[in-house]
């Protein structure tokens, strides 16, 4: 598998919708 940039971006796209994820999780425990 070759890291091209469509490669990237998926990996860039999933760490920003882990790290929402986690956010919101954060949020919703101390609210």
């Amino acid at each position: 598998m070759c890291f091209d940039g469509t490669w990237l971006q998926f990996i860039l796209n999933r760490g920003r919708a882990e790290a929402l994820t986690s956010t919101i999780a954060i949020i919703a425990v101390n609210q």
